[in-house]
């Protein structure tokens, strides 16, 4: 991949995000969520890869409860375990995690996977505000109304993983990207 310029490799994932770029998994119970350590770690563990830190600073509980009320993150404070919280919730947590800094870079597996409408508008304003900020998201999913409704731009990928178009904002419709996939609207 190239970022502002420069052709970058990395040897593994914590020199991915001290260059910028975030992931959220659409798995978030098995590869996002760390279920055993309280939301505040949850929060800020993008942030203490990036500067290579284990041991918690002490301006990160600040950074994490406004967090919390930025995002509207219904939690009992920010010491309570991710699984007490729903899953809606636990997704913003994960997103929460790469938007203080924004990242250059943000990579979003099927990020509004089995959460509410509500909280779907949520992560959706949440995304428009770091896109807004500077981040460029590369946003997968395999629902064609939530493409349209987040995106600018959509690369088609076909059945066989080719990818087969790129569709702009004044193209994306689900017949186009119907056509453009192999997939039924």
């Amino acid at each position: 991949i190239t970022i502002d310029g420069v052709d970058v490799t990395f040897a593994n994932p914590a020199d991915a995000v001290r260059a910028g770029i975030g992931y959220v998994s659409g798995d978030r119970a098995e590869k996002g969520i760390l279920a055993t350590l309280p939301i505040l770690d949850n929060i800020v563990a993008a942030a203490r890869v990036a500067r290579r830190r284990i041991v918690a600073s002490s301006s990160e509980a600040a950074v994490a409860q406004t967090a919390l009320d930025t995002l509207s993150i219904k939690a009992s404070s920010i010491d309570a375990l991710p699984q007490t919280v729903s899953g809606g919730t636990q997704q913003k947590l994960l997103l929460a995690r790469w938007l203080a800094p924004v990242p250059k870079i943000l990579v979003l597996e099927e990020p509004t996977r089995g959460v509410d409408i509500g909280t779907k508008r949520e992560i959706y304003a949440m995304i428009r505000d770091a896109a807004a900020a500077g981040c460029v998201v590369v946003w997968w999913s395999t629902e064609f109304t939530e493409l349209i409704a987040v995106c600018d731009r959509v690369i088609a990928f076909d059945l066989g993983g080719q990818a087969s178009g790129v569709l702009g904002r004044d193209e994306l419709d689900e017949v186009s990207l119907s056509r453009a996939t192999g997939m039924a609207a």
